[in-house]
């Protein structure tokens, strides 16, 4: 959590934590890894308080890195973006508005729209899902198609996250992305869904 503290630190408004945004700890243990392990390409599906603290991060951190920043909801983006802007953080973000369609299981970001910005050469070495919103019954498969579209891009040493791994919906997911990844997923920190490929250094924090 120190590395997070840090951080925090440095704005010069701390970003607001709410019910929707990752648990602190799940959020250091990200930060983590893009430190330890010198993670330089993340997609973030869900922008929010991580989207600070990642661009912060490469800043800060001196990784010539990059964020892709996918949501359905233009007005929110348009707020993380101003954020970004007053902490003089955006030129490290792509803030990509996708609107979720449906699909004939789910519900998920439109494919046509993302595909423009993830050319087939792209690699992946993070994959942050947050989104799109799945907190009802009715909504609690849309965040399944995340791996299967991302799949190619993935760099040969990643980390698939998944929030919210406290819900069926999303326990049922890591587990169907594990064994399509042929890899270990965990649920850490209650909330937390991590599945790791290729080589990595340890990044949970205690």
């Amino acid at each position: 959590m120190e590395l997070l503290r840090e951080i925090t630190g440095r704005f010069k408004r701390p970003p607001l934590f709410t019910s929707s945004a990752l648990r602190p700890i799940c959020l250091a243990a990200l930060v983590n890894d893009i430190v330890i392990n010198r993670r330089q390409t993340i997609v973030e599906l869900g922008a929010g308080v991580s989207t600070l603290y990642f661009a912060a991060v490469f800043k800060h951190y001196g990784i010539p890195g990059k964020l892709y920043t996918v949501d359905e909801d233009p007005a929110w983006l348009g707020y993380i973006g101003e954020q970004l802007a007053a902490e003089g953080l955006a030129e490290k973000v792509e803030l990509i508005v996708a609107p979720v369609v449906q699909y004939p299981t789910s519900s998920w970001y439109d494919k046509a729209s993302l595909a423009k910005h993830f050319p087939a050469a792209a690699k992946i070495d993070v994959l942050m899902v947050d989104g799109p919103t799945a907190y009802t019954k009715e909504k609690a498969r849309n965040r399944e198609l995340a791996y299967s579209f991302f799949a190619e891009h993935l760099a040969e040493n990643s980390l698939v996250y998944l929030d919210d791994c406290d819900r069926a919906g999303e326990k049922s997911i890591l587990q169907e992305w594990a064994g399509l990844a042929k890899a270990k997923g965990q649920i850490r920190y209650r909330t937390g869904g991590f599945l790791l490929k290729g080589a990595h250094y340890n990044f949970y924090p205690l």
